[in-house]
């Protein structure tokens, strides 16, 4: 049986840094040198500020601000990656926080200019590591690990669906080594600002159709679309489903329910079905990874080459063309008791 259904709204945009007057000598202490140099791929380090959470972009600057939340972490580095080295499981560029410097209260944070556009992110976080056999297990720091950030707005660890990252070893010196099933992922940068143009809405606002009149398609991306009969140019992706919306609309469809379209692994439970030679997959999607992040696998352009960030491209552009449709686009968030 499915769990209960929530449906949530999921705002994949994150503000921008406040450029008022009334705020300039507060902004001022954001844009101080931490004392670090800068570079190859960005220019002197600042302090940065707590908030927003995630990576945003200054507008004035185009410099980008890190910020994650960690109460019990002695230590925390901000990890940058070229996708080649993200794909051979090995860091590119990492910038240690200074406790003194970029943390305020439980929030640490960094400032970079200058920041190289076709970089990722994440963050290698030290503390208490605690035994999970113990009588009251904790906390799980692990410097050797990388981690996501929980506000990223796109993740990438492979381009494919079901395609496997490298086989490393744990431990060996400069290596992230993960399984095969669960390769290094990182983070996007955000667009906007002088950097990369944002998403162009075209002014498309939410539709708000009233309860009782909706007629609700419950779909899920890849399986509405991954076999050859759906005809698509696209199979099993944001790009697949708009090109079947006019179906929808002509059934008198007026709202899509989408099946978990947050950032998964659909490599979980990866393992040989008895008595085949087929393997199972995490198909449905309910074991997310990141909540902020529109499933990388379920994107076209992702799988074309593209930029990690055009899966959230995609992805706005369904809403958008369903929005054109008269159709509410819905999201299933599966709660477990």
């Amino acid at each position: 049986m499915l769990p209960p259904q929530r449906v949530v709204s999921v705002d994949l945009e994150l503000p921008k840094l406040s450029s008022s007057p009334s705020t300039a000598s507060t902004k001022k202490l954001f844009f101080e040198p931490s004392g670090q140099p800068g570079s190859g791929v960005h220019g002197p380090v600042l302090t940065g500020r707590p908030e927003p959470l995630g990576a945003s972009i200054d507008a004035e600057t185009g410099a980008i601000n890190f910020s994650v939340v960690s109460s019990s972490a002695t230590a925390v580095s901000l990890v940058l990656f070229t996708e080649a080295d993200l794909a051979a499981g090995r860091s590119s560029f990492e910038v240690p926080l200074d406790p003194l410097v970029n943390r305020t209260g439980d929030v640490w944070h960094v400032m970079l200019p200058g920041l190289r556009d076709d970089l990722l992110y994440g963050y290698r976080v030290n503390g208490l590591h605690q035994d999970p056999d113990a009588d009251s297990p904790g906390h799980r720091h692990d410097k050797n690990r990388v981690v996501l950030d929980p506000y990223a707005i796109a993740v990438l660890g492979r381009r494919r669906w079901g395609q496997m990252g490298p086989n490393l070893a744990y431990g060996e010196a400069g290596v992230l080594g993960l399984m095969p099933t669960w390769p290094q992922a990182a983070a996007a940068l955000p667009a906007g600002g002088h950097r990369v143009p944002a998403f162009d809405w075209e002014g498309d606002r939410p539709l708000n159709l009233p309860m009782e009149g909706l007629v609700i398609y419950e779909a899920h991306v890849r399986g509405y679309t991954a076999h050859e009969s759906s005809g698509v140019a696209a199979p099993g992706t944001y790009a697949g489903m708009i090109e079947k919306l006019d179906h929808l609309q002509s059934l008198g469809i007026n709202a899509i329910e989408l099946l978990p379209v947050f950032e998964f692994n659909e490599l979980e439970y990866y393992s040989q079905i008895p008595g085949s030679n087929e393997y199972g997959y995490n198909f449905w999607g309910y074991s997310t990874v990141n909540y902020f992040s529109p499933m990388g696998r379920y994107s076209a352009a992702l799988a074309e080459g593209r930029h990690v960030r055009s899966t959230c491209d995609e992805f706005k552009q369904l809403v958008k063309e369903c929005h054109k449709r008269g159709i509410e686009v819905r999201m299933y968030l599966g709660v477990w008791p």
